[in-house]
């Protein structure tokens, strides 16, 4: 149990400095309150000039740390306003760790799993099919946030993929009209949710766990290569895009090796199992 000690303890420093981060964020809250709309969308715009003018890739994650602060603080504000609700410390810590979720969710998951003696692959076969169509539904804040957009782009290309117009008209956003990558990666979930759910049972198991990877890691790939937001590891790759390709690779590879180790048999033909190698 001494890696599983080592993994909570450091869930805890975690949490405690997310509870620092939100602290902050709080403190901001009657600053953020008198200020106008049009002076919360100004220092937005100029949270994203600044980001911009800055080239070197630490500096940027350094001015990004930096903002962080102020500018959920402003989100914050803009949700009372528009949706009339007010994000509490916890769904802020949240909000500060997104990127980090999934991968927090999946060693959770592994240890509930360790803890309740139930097989991690069969698990994770169950949950894949959800978590893909969960992100799908998701991306459509982005969209009602103007936020995670693409490159500018003409009204006659949105008119060309004979999108709603609803979403020809969000895409509007000061004075010129965007990619909408969020509708891209939304229908790219939602097709690898029905993907998922339909090979499934003919799956070895553990595969459509790993086929969720693959899958979502290629769309979020291309579309990443569409946004004007993206966290740059070099001038010319971001770093949701070497994410995509290492997990691409390491999930190809472990299903060929289980393939050839295990001979793991097919989703369908598995009852309940338990951990790899524990006796009930």
């Amino acid at each position: 149990m001494g890696f599983l000690s080592k993994i909570v303890d450091g869930n805890k420093k975690e949490i405690k400095r997310l509870g620092k981060l939100a602290d902050k964020v709080l403190a901001l809250e009657e600053d953020t309150a008198i200020l106008t709309d049009e002076e919360i969308r100004e220092k937005t715009k100029s949270f994203q000039k600044e980001l911009a003018e800055i080239e070197d890739v630490k500096k940027q994650n350094d001015y990004l740390d930096k903002i962080l602060p102020e500018a959920y603080a402003l989100v914050r504000e803009g949700s009372k306003r528009v949706f009339n609700m007010i994000p509490y410390k916890v769904q802020v810590m949240g909000g500060i760790a997104i990127h980090g979720g999934l991968i927090g969710g999946f060693i959770t998951g592994i240890i509930v799993c360790k803890m309740k003696n139930l097989n991690p692959f069969q698990i994770g076969d169950i949950v894949a099919p959800s978590i893909i169509l969960a992100q799908g539904i998701g991306r459509w804040g982005n969209f009602m946030n103007h936020e995670a957009h693409g490159g500018i782009v003409s009204k006659s290309f949105l008119e060309q993929l004979h999108l709603p117009q609803f979403i020809i008209d969000n895409m509007y956003i000061d004075g010129h009209y965007y990619h909408p990558t969020f509708l891209y990666e939304s229908v790219w979930d939602v097709l690898g949710f029905i993907i998922l759910v339909t090979v499934r049972k003919h799956l070895k198991l553990g595969e459509t766990f790993f086929l969720y990877l693959i899958w979502y890691s290629i769309g979020r790939f291309f579309v990443e290569g569409l946004r004007t937001d993206s966290l740059m590891l070099t001038s010319h790759i971001r770093v949701a895009q070497l994410v995509s390709i290492i997990l691409i690779i390491v999930s190809i590879m472990l299903i060929i090796y289980r393939r050839v180790k295990f001979h793991p048999s097919t989703f369908k033909n598995s009852g309940p199992l338990q951990w790899p190698g524990k006796k009930a």
